[in-house]
């Protein structure tokens, strides 16, 4: 990285987590503008309690990520404290931040005695709000699920609920406000509040997430919201919107916080003086506080307004988007919907005045392509947009009467056209979601494909890490892995000297990696050293490669685009499983090699380790190696020329989906099932393997048969099964054959590879619903 640029580091919780995700999209943009380097590193929540207990018991190793910052590789730091140290106290807050000392730092969404902090103004949304569920809501047993009292958020948001409640003079008592951990799950919390207070009529949630776990708790229940309980959240997160109904809440942008926290960071860089800047916030309503289109008529329409729809048509437009619309004008997209709508309703009033018809269809097709054709068009949801139509279209018919019939007209020619658009731009992002899916799963299956060339293998990372649209990838590995103190520590984390690079592109169809002689990078260097050029800015995401207990590496990838990073964690765990996997072989090698030199041992010990190399663990069955293995013994035997043979490649279906409405032991459940239909089907003489992932691959002679016989044996396979299983989803196999004879020279990869394909065209006739009806 060039010297004259200033490296800024942001410390995060998750990439997934709701709120850190706009803060990490405004500090990206900021970074961008200013032309800094940034580095983020998502190092998870400080002596996090997990409700999963098993599956969260190794997350304590990202704790350590931050262990990597420090005044040595970077200029300034951004901590988003309120998310990663929200259970801390103060004084271990700053035990904390003790590790970075000589670094100028920035909070984010936290105060903190001795730091510069850019937050959030917790009073004025959140009173505006509180008071319209009273004076306007007209409820009276308002009650409050806060965040942790070692929050200052928190905390401010509480006393904003308490003295609301007493400038109206309403009851107030302890049993009105629960504790939860700024989560959904906070659901036992929720039910201790209703339980309570059986007169509830309204809930004030400290965040968005926290009402999550509420709509559960309240649907549960069958308590209407928005009816029989109003209910309100903090931060408008992306979720509020995908809530039903529409979650009402006070509007803390992250994205602009991010922003201003990285502008107030490099401009007071060099300055001792600390600050303190607030972020305004308001309340968004919407229907979860009984806030509908109606209302929103109703506030609009007004003889005022009438005029201003024939007489000044762009003034009305911009009354309609200040009400209706309820994101940040921050993000891009907003900015770009809100003049694109607010362009669209004046020429719509003005086509209403004008009321051609011979006008209407080319006007709409011009003014939707505009849309749909625009890169931030394309990334919008269109939902928002037909609805604000239809607000648009009630307005049209107050304000013009006797048009009636041309508005709706007009709006139906506008509705018909926009849905041919809308399909079309799903479809397409359909197929870039599976393009990008299908390379995702492949990042295993091809590694495992190299596990005897190692070189190559840590290549396919990279490269499926650009042709993914990540601008550069660099992967460390360590020579043995690196095990932690599992004593959850605020400071003093131990970590590796230094790492080996493996391989790193800057620019795609250039993957460099080093077969010998692995380069040696000190820790702090990760992310700037020699072979990071210095000829533009970069953000970078830190992540681990780890295996339970084991840290085996490092993955330092550059992004550009923040929506990328929605894909992230799928990425990275199958770069850990991929590694693990070669971690595993090459430490089978080193074994193979020791016990030639101890012939007593050898037998069993050799035997045991070749039925692990050659077995998937999950389903008993071969892995990808036991497959070409065993393979290349049945084609070699002189009894078997010219014999037919099928090769199939095999997918389970919507495995994803398993895991994230059923949960990872069905997902494993549902590849053990699919290996047992696989082995029923083809019988004991085939050869079938699970050779990555949710693929499957198998080989049999068919004397008597067609390969699509095979094929139909299987699809019957899981009928049957799914007729029968007491599991209350589908379990389906997607298949792909083809036949050949076995003739001197064939290439059983490449019949593979033709199946792959094959299966790749059948995967659009898989089951888009599992749930069995």
């Amino acid at each position: 990285m060039g010297a004259k640029r200033l490296n800024i580091g942001l410390l995060v919780s998750t990439i997934h987590n709701s709120f850190d995700e706009t803060i990490i999209e405004g500090v990206m943009q900021g970074a961008k503008e200013l032309d800094c380097n940034l580095i983020i590193v998502p190092g998870h929540y400080i002596n996090a309690d997990y409700n999963d207990k098993v599956r969260t018991k190794n997350k304590y190793q990202y704790n350590s990520l931050f262990s990597y910052i420090n005044n040595n590789n970077i200029d300034a730091l951004i901590v988003s404290l309120g998310t990663i140290a929200n259970t801390l106290s103060d004084d271990e807050k700053k035990q904390f931040l003790s590790n970075f000392e000589g670094v100028p730092i920035t909070l984010v969404a936290s105060d903190l005695d001795g730091y510069s902090s850019v937050g959030f103004d917790n009073t004025s949304g959140l009173r505006d709000g509180i008071n319209d569920l009273i004076k306007v809501g007209n409820r009276k047993h308002i009650c409050m699920v806060s965040g942790p009292l070692t929050n200052m958020d928190a905390r401010e948001r509480l006393e904003v609920f308490k003295e609301v409640l007493r400038e109206n003079n309403l009851t107030l008592t302890d049993k009105q406000i629960v504790y939860g951990n700024f989560s959904k799950y906070c659901e036992e919390q929720v039910e201790e509040l209703l339980a309570n207070n059986p007169d509830c009529d309204a809930i004030v949630f400290a965040n968005d997430s926290m009402a999550i776990g509420g709509y559960n708790v309240l649907k549960k229940h069958n308590i209407s919201i928005g009816e029989d309980i109003l209910v309100m959240g903090f931060d408008d997160t992306p979720s509020s919107t995908t809530m039903v109904p529409h979650l009402s809440s006070v509007r803390a942008d992250g994205a602009l916080l991010g922003k201003e926290a990285i502008i107030e960071c490099v401009n007071n860089i060099h300055s001792s003086n600390q600050f303190d800047k607030k972020i305004k916030t308001s309340i968004v309503k919407r229907s979860s506080t009984g806030y509908n289109d109606n209302l929103i008529i109703k506030t609009l329409y007004n003889e005022e307004f009438a005029s201003l729809s024939k007489t000044d048509t762009l003034a009305a437009a911009e009354l309609i988007t200040g009400a209706y619309l309820s994101e940040s004008i921050y993000r891009e997209e907003s900015i770009y919907f809100e003049k694109y709508m607010t362009s669209f309703i004046s020429d719509f009033f003005n086509q209403v005045s004008n009321g051609q018809k011979a006008e209407i269809l080319p006007w709409i097709r011009k003014n939707l392509d505009l849309l749909f054709d625009s890169t931030l068009g394309k990334r919008m949801d269109f939902t928002k947009c037909m609805q604000l139509i239809d607000l648009i279209r009630s307005l049209a018919i107050k304000c013009y009467p006797d048009k009636e019939s041309y508005i709706n007209e007009l709006v139906f020619l506008y509705l018909t056209y926009a849905s041919k658009r809308v399909e079309a731009n799903n479809q397409n992002k359909f197929k870039k979601v599976n393009i990008q899916n299908w390379l995702s799963n492949t990042i295993s299956r091809d590694m495992l494909y190299y596990d005897d060339d190692e070189s190559k293998g840590y290549a396919t990372v990279i490269d499926k890490f650009l042709y993914l649209g990540y601008k550069g990838a660099m992967l460390y590995v360590l020579d043995s892995p690196y095990l932690l103190d599992k004593e959850q520590k605020i400071s003093g984390w131990s970590k590796p000297e230094t790492f080996k690079l493996k391989g790193f592109s800057f620019e795609a169809d250039n993957v460099k990696v080093f077969e010998d002689n692995d380069p040696e990078i000190y820790s702090y260097l990760l992310f700037n050293n020699q072979y990071v050029p210095d000829n533009r800015r970069h953000t970078f995401v830190m992540d681990f490669i780890y295996s339970y207990d084991e840290l085996l590496g490092m993955m330092v990838s550059e992004v550009e685009d923040y929506l990328l990073l929605k894909y992230y964690d799928s990425l990275i765990a199958q770069v850990c499983s991929s590694c693990k996997h070669l971690s595993t072989y090459k430490a089978y090698m080193d074994v193979q090699h020791q016990l030639e030199k101890a012939l007593d041992e050898i037998k069993n010990a050799n035997k045991e380790l070749a039925t692990i190399s050659v077995t998937d663990e999950l389903t008993g069955i071969l892995n990808r190696r036991g497959f070409f293995e065993n393979i290349k013994k049945l084609i070699n035997k002189e009894e078997n020329k010219n014999r037919n043979c099928a090769m199939l490649f095999c997918d389970m279906d919507n495995l994803k989906l398993i895991n994230d409405q059923f949960g990872h032991d069905d997902g494993d459940f549902a590849l053990r099932a699919s290996a047992k239909m696989l082995r029923n089907a083809v019988g004991e003489d085939g050869v079938i393997s699970r050779i990555g992932g949710d693929e499957f691959a198998v080989f049999t002679f068919i004397d008597n048969q067609s390969d699509t016989d095979i094929c139909d044996k299987i699809h019957d396979e899981c009928d049957r099964y799914n007729a029968s299983s007491e599991k209350t989803y589908y379990i389906d196999i997607s298949t792909g054959s083809v036949s050949f004879i076995n003739e001197d020279g064939v290439d059983v990869n490449k019949k593979l590879d033709e199946a792959d394909d094959i299966l790749y065209q059948n995967k659009r006739y898989k089951r888009k619903n599992i749930i069995k009806k």
